[in-house]
């Protein structure tokens, strides 16, 4: 029983995290790249976007330096 509890706990926390990593990478879009949602809505005109390289690179630097901050 107890390595199904530890089994339950491993899931839920890489649950966890695979959710935080999301809101954090939702966040980005919404104020660096001004992308309202990383969710698929099913027309060209919703989810393509035009981005400068700048905007990309800011938003990538951000990403590294959240996974950074994570892993203190």
């Amino acid at each position: 029983m107890p390595e199904l509890h530890a089994k339950y706990q491993a899931t839920a926390e890489a649950c966890d995290r695979r959710h935080k990593a999301a809101l954090v990478l939702e966040k980005i879009a919404r104020n660096l790249l001004k992308v309202p949602t990383l969710r698929h809505r099913h027309s060209d005109r919703l989810d393509f976007h035009e981005l400068s390289v700048g905007q990309i690179r800011r938003a990538l630097f951000a990403a590294y330096q959240a996974g950074l901050e994570d892993a203190k």
